[in-house]
């Protein structure tokens, strides 16, 4: 299963490890991020994802968005969502325009299953495709973080095979993992159906002082959080990069399906 790693600045090189990679629409401002996917973006062998900002609370303007997509022409790109929100979010895909364009530029366009419950984000996908212009132009869909909860950690697994079996010509990506289960991606692995993961989870935790496979099978990694200085972090402390490395490395092997 392919990660693309969502690093601090100071850990850009991190995102060499993987042929996958997704940016965030506000790092755009940021000339080192800008750099570093603009380098992704004339590698065809790697897959470059344009998020839509809704989960950092940044969403562009749908004119800004689809210029911007337009401009960089990822591999692909998340059609604007609300978060927790079905309807909404399908009126918003709705909404945002014509299609065609970005197929014309080779540029995949992807859904955010969005909902509360298992039921609400798999009728926002099934709702969707039922417009036979997004049955016909939406390639892939994301699975949120925010639905995975303490009480159902393998809704998206459930979700994903589901999706593929009503649905088998569309791509599955993970979008972000939850803290609530750091080894989802382990599971992800195994059942075959997804795609891709995106992540923060390894410096997050490194940050935090916590070292991913001494977890225990059922344990969270409850309370830890990305810093709000997060992507301007000092990770220059040998010790915390080492660690940070360690944990790198250990998610790369769970999402190849090995057990630490």
């Amino acid at each position: 299963m392919q990660v693309a790693l969502i690093p601090p600045k100071a850990l850009l090189e991190d995102t060499e490890l993987t042929s996958m990679q997704l940016f965030l629409p506000h790092l755009l401002e940021d000339k080192e991020y800008f750099d570093k996917f603009e380098e992704f973006l004339l590698k065809p062998w790697v897959t470059t994802i344009l998020d839509n900002g809704a989960a950092e609370a940044l969403q562009l303007t749908d004119i800004q968005f689809r210029e911007t997509v337009l401009k960089l022409r990822p591999t692909e790109f998340a059609l604007p969502d609300v978060l927790g929100n079905g309807p909404a979010t399908v009126a918003r895909a709705l909404d945002f325009g014509d299609l065609r364009r970005f197929v014309l530029n080779k540029i995949k366009v992807g859904f955010v299953a969005q909902g509360t419950t298992e039921e609400e984000a798999w009728w926002s996908v099934t709702k969707l495709l039922s417009y036979a212009v997004m049955k016909d132009h939406v390639k892939v869909i994301y699975l949120p973080r925010l639905l995975v909860t303490e009480w159902d950690r393998e809704i998206r697994i459930r979700l994903a095979r589901r999706i593929k079996a009503e649905f088998p010509h569309l791509e599955i990506h993970l979008f972000g993992a939850n803290n609530i289960w750091a080894r989802e991606v382990l599971w992800a692995a195994s059942c075959k159906v997804i795609r891709s993961i995106d992540t923060s989870l390894p410096y997050q935790a490194a940050y935090a002082n916590r070292v991913l496979r001494d977890l225990e099978m059922g344990e969270t990694l409850e309370g830890v959080k990305r810093p709000s200085n997060y992507f301007t972090a000092d990770f220059s402390d040998l010790e915390l990069r080492m660690r940070t490395a360690v944990n790198v490395r250990t998610y790369l092997s769970w999402a190849n399906g090995q057990q630490s």
